[in-house]
């Protein structure tokens, strides 16, 4: 096993062969790089890789060149995750998802709270354990009691909303994913939880930089610190702010919009339904309202399909 020093969590990689929304770079590349970039950061300085969920954007990825460059890259690393909304359909994971793939394979492994990482980080006993998306977490975790461990503990659930931090018996930290964006640490009693952020902006409003959540134990204590992941500004990555494309609607009704909205439908490698989505979008006024309903009606059908 390797001496590791620390641990790091990297929060929602969405990895896509397809760029979704409005980027306007090679989304599928440079969110593979960034990845990359996170796992050579954990080796270099001997840090457990644990993920927080939705590895993938599309929980129907089916492009094996990309699954390939994915799992040349796992290849002899240790890296332990939970599952995201993303990865799955119909609320588990099955053998149809990509991210099964990697399971299988051996290139990555799932935890929960049955079957927890488990080893010595830093001369402590640590587990590291997780809850994924749909799942609710325990009310103790037994294996963590004790003055000789230390327990980690991965979620992808919608805190702070439907779902408030508490203390749970036997878990010391909680690193939720799902949110995309950063926010302080809770403390609950014994329990602390901390929301990182992700590390690929999907959509402009997500202003935060990509970031990651190390923790270091340098004499006796954890010690959580945020660490920036390389990335562009949101001008590069996304298409202007207020164009027909991105989303925003614009202040009047001029062809452009309507240019706009057909250019959405031509962009490659996005996922099936966004663009027709994003065209009828920009179109409302133009049709009857029955004839808008069922256009509609049509690109969601289109967008679950391939979603």
């Amino acid at each position: 096993m390797p001496d590791y020093q620390g641990l790091l969590f990297i929060g929602d990689p969405h990895l896509c062969s397809r760029a979704p929304g409005a980027r306007r770079d090679d989304y599928p590349t440079a969110v593979l790089a960034k990845l990359a970039w996170c796992l050579d950061y954990a080796r270099s300085h001997r840090l457990l890789p644990c993920l927080l969920g939705d590895l993938f954007h599309d929980k129907r990825e089916r492009n094996l060149a990309y699954i390939g460059e994915l799992a040349r890259l796992l290849v002899g690393r240790e890296v332990i995750t939970i599952w995201g909304n993303h990865d799955i359909v119909e609320d588990d994971l099955t053998d149809g998802q990509a991210l099964m793939v990697l399971v299988k394979s051996g290139l990555i492994r799932l935890v929960d709270d049955r079957n927890p990482w488990r080893g010595m980080i830093a001369g402590r006993g640590v587990f590291v354990g997780g809850t994924s998306y749909g799942k609710r977490w325990p009310s103790e975790f037994r294996p963590g009691f004790g003055s000789d461990i230390d327990t980690f503990w991965m979620t992808h659930h919608e805190i702070a909303t439907t779902e408030l931090p508490m203390q749970i018996d036997g878990i010391d930290y909680v690193i939720n994913g799902h949110l995309h964006k950063f926010a302080e640490p809770i403390r609950i009693r014994k329990t602390t939880w901390f929301n990182p952020g992700n590390i690929a902006r999907v959509t402009r409003a997500e202003v935060d930089s990509p970031q990651v959540l190390r923790f270091d134990r340098p004499e006796g204590v954890w010690i959580p610190s945020l660490v920036t992941v390389p990335c562009e500004s949101l001008d590069q990555v996304f298409l202007p702010k207020g164009s027909a494309i991105e989303g925003d609607r614009l202040d009047d009704d001029t062809p452009s919009r309507f240019v706009d909205g057909l250019e959405a439908l031509t962009r490659p490698r996005q996922i099936a339904g966004e663009g027709l989505a994003l065209f009828l979008e920009k179109q409302e006024g133009r049709f009857e309202p029955d004839v808008y309903a069922k256009l509609l009606a049509l690109s969601q059908l289109v967008t679950e399909r391939h979603a």
